[in-house]
């Protein structure tokens, strides 16, 4: 996915957890687009998207049975994304989404 610099758990700031989920994000006023998380943190996720977001782009984020998040588009390689949370997601609701969709190691 990112590259080394991105991977780096300094830059992070928290665990990230690999998951496989479907989610949705929209801009303001804009149209839902399905993107597919593929790790997350309590600061942000990376996500996998075939067209074009925009670095620095407001958004909303939801996963099902959960409500919307704001997050800030941060930075692209390739079709991957990484995201961050304007407030940070809570633990409880991190664990749940680990323990449900997590991908096993490969």
């Amino acid at each position: 996915m990112f590259g080394s610099s991105y991977q780096g758990e300094e830059r992070r700031g928290a665990e990230r957890h690999q998951i496989r989920l479907s989610a949705t994000l929209r801009a303001s006023g804009g149209r839902r687009v399905t993107v597919e998380v593929r790790d997350i943190s309590t600061l942000g996720f990376c996500c996998e998207y075939a067209s074009s977001l925009q670095i620095g782009e407001l958004m909303w984020l939801k996963f099902a049975d959960h409500d919307s998040m704001e997050v800030v588009v941060e930075r692209r390689e390739g079709f991957y994304y990484g995201l961050t949370f304007v407030r940070p997601l809570h633990v409880s609701t991190l664990d749940h989404l680990v323990s449900r969709y997590a991908k096993a190691p490969v």
